[in-house]
């Protein structure tokens, strides 16, 4: 249970509602723009190595709505996964576009994707695809090629 709520949203929780006997990991984690601070490519780099450790799985990823902080997560993992910027977007979409307020009171409160456009496009040259971009990405917050590969080999059972 890889909860990324922060300590406020969590308040005394010492173990996984879904049993004793699930691992609880409580790390408050960043979204949209704040994935490419330094302290959010931090806590990227420490939620993406529980992907990468077979005994962990199955992991259930939340945070308290599941699209902000759980669907930047999402994002990466699905990047690095291969999946088409197209259809990494529109996960992203389907989980909150159902929630967009009036955007004429504050266009900016659910136009988020544009963080992901721009904070990815800081990765690679202007011909590098998406998938590539999110694996740059985690590079830069310090994931090295066997911890890619060893997500990869669990997640597509190449291994």
């Amino acid at each position: 249970d890889l909860d990324l709520r922060s300590p406020g949203e969590t308040a005394d929780l010492a173990e996984s509602p879904l049993g004793k006997g699930v691992r609880l990991i409580l790390r408050s984690s960043q979204a949209y723009r704040g994935i490419f601070s330094e302290h959010g490519k931090k806590v990227m780099a420490e939620n993406f190595r529980v992907f990468c450790d077979r005994a962990n799985y199955p992991i259930y990823f939340h945070c308290i709505g599941g699209a902000d902080r759980t669907g930047s997560l999402a994002y990466v993992l699905n990047g690095v996964l291969g999946v088409s910027r197209h259809e990494m977007e529109t996960d992203w979409e389907e989980t909150f576009y159902p929630q967009i307020p009036d955007e004429d009171k504050n266009p900016d409160s659910w136009c988020r994707e544009s963080h992901f456009n721009d904070g990815f496009a800081k990765y690679g040259d202007a011909d590098a695809n998406w998938n590539d971009r999110a694996i740059l990405y985690l590079k830069d917050c310090g994931i090295t090629a066997e911890e890619i590969e060893a997500f990869r080999a669990i997640m597509l059972e190449t291994k």
